[in-house]
């Protein structure tokens, strides 16, 4: 029986340019090993992603920040789970 599909977005917010958005769809065999993936990305110098036949490369140095959605439920090294927002006073 194949295993579920789960459709991601991630968006990388990058220093001096527009965000890069794109979605990804994974099987839950894949995600399996999607910590240690996220953080081998992290310790990398550059994100590539190629889509819609271009490649878009950006230096580690002008990502300001990943956001994915929904998040993945494997751990990963540095992050808080279960956190709730609050309100600014």
């Amino acid at each position: 029986m194949p295993s579920a599909i789960i459709e991601y977005t991630m968006t990388i917010h990058r220093v001096n340019a527009e965000p890069l958005r794109f979605k990804l769809k994974r099987s839950m065999d894949e995600l399996r090993n999607v910590g240690a993936a996220i953080e081998r990305g992290l310790a990398a110098n550059y994100f590539g992603v190629i889509l819609d036949g271009k490649l878009t490369i950006t230096p580690a140095h002008q990502i300001a920040g990943i956001d994915v959605e929904p998040a993945p439920k494997a751990l990963i090294a540095h992050v808080i789970d279960d956190a709730e927002p609050c309100a600014v006073d």
